[in-house]
């Protein structure tokens, strides 16, 4: 397995109307949000207003999730869906979608075929969880978006720390290890080949 860390000195932080957004990750490394010539683009904002409506990203597909706070979406004009914390949602970005609620989010865009899936990690202190990627994992991130980490694969042991970022690329099923010290939330997301 090959991987990238990326220290929260490293995120590029940007305001929006309704607070900042960091984009995390985009593949390829040479694509462009704003003419969505991306495969899949991984990001997390903080929505500091009460209520705000999402861009509209036609032949997008998004999934999202709330990592401290509930919010409720609605798609154009449907009946309201509830988040709580560390739920996922998946929807179409050609949808018409108003959010409700103050949080910090999580997100994942995907164009085309790519079939991808969002989780997260909730660790207690001093407590640690395995994990055996699926055969037909070939990517997986990692956003350490409370406490930190020490991850363990290939024999190596990495520490992510609060705001930091893990790319794991080329994956094996070989057994990757999460330990917590104080608590912690891990944001994750799956890339299948």
């Amino acid at each position: 397995m090959k991987y990238t860390v990326f220290e929260k000195s490293d995120i590029y932080e940007a305001s929006w109307s309704g607070g900042t957004t960091k984009q995390l990750y985009i593949f390829p490394e040479t694509a462009d949000y704003k003419t969505k010539t991306f495969e899949f683009r991984i990001s997390t904002a903080t929505v500091d207003i009460e209520e705000s409506d999402f861009t509209i990203l036609s032949g997008v597909n998004r999934q999202i999730m709330s990592l401290d706070g509930e919010i409720t979406l609605s798609h154009n004009g449907n009946v309201p869906i509830k988040l709580m914390p560390l739920e996922v949602h998946s929807f179409s970005g050609d949808a018409f979608t108003k959010s409700k609620g103050k949080c910090t989010d999580f997100n994942l865009m995907t164009t085309g075929s790519i079939k991808a899936e969002m989780a997260s990690w909730s660790l207690s202190a001093d407590t640690s969880a395995n994990f055996i990627p699926q055969a037909d994992i070939q990517k997986i991130f990692l956003y350490a978006f409370k406490g930190h980490a020490n991850i363990g694969i290939d024999g190596e042991n990495i520490k992510l720390r609060t705001g930091a970022f893990l790319a794991i690329d080329d994956v094996k099923s070989d057994e990757i290890k999460l330990c917590a010290d104080i608590e912690t939330i891990i944001a994750t997301v799956y890339i299948y080949a």
